[in-house]
């Protein structure tokens, strides 16, 4: 699903970059996917200690799952109800926090979201010094239970 909606998308910007190691989580809230993608360099791969991803979701959203598939490094997901109740029956904002815990020097890294609403970003600059905040917007906002 996230190369579909990365071949669709079509591309921000194109550059040269070297070897990436991507961590996936994603969740379902409101009926819609939410995907994040977490890159980092191969070369730093080994420096990481884990990744915290915080979800930001509506205080009256309904999150029916949350997939971690996150192989290459530890990913610690959390999901928490702290934003803007929704009204209706369209558009659930996320906003996702990424902090890449490490050892050694700070380096980049880069976050791409991918949503079935508005969205998706191909790539987001990021860098281990700070977390990153990275915004999607769930094209339903269905609370099933």
């Amino acid at each position: 699903m996230a190369a579909l909606a990365l071949a669709i998308a079509g591309s921000e910007r194109a550059d040269a970059r070297g070897v990436w190691c991507a961590g996936d989580p994603a969740i379902i809230v409101n009926g819609s996917v939410v995907d994040v993608n977490v890159n980092i360099p191969l070369e730093r791969l080994a420096d990481v200690k884990d990744v915290d991803i915080v979800f930001h979701v509506p205080s009256n959203a309904t999150v029916l799952a949350t997939v971690n598939d996150s192989l290459v490094f530890k990913a610690n997901i959390r999901v928490v109800k702290d934003l803007a109740p929704t009204r209706g029956l369209l558009n659930t904002p996320v906003q996702v926090d990424i902090t890449v815990n490490h050892r050694g020097t700070p380096f980049a890294f880069g976050a791409t979201t991918i949503a079935t609403g508005a969205g998706t970003r191909l790539w987001v600059d990021g860098n281990t010094t700070k977390t990153l905040r990275v915004s999607a917007v769930g094209l339903l906002a269905l609370r099933l239970f």
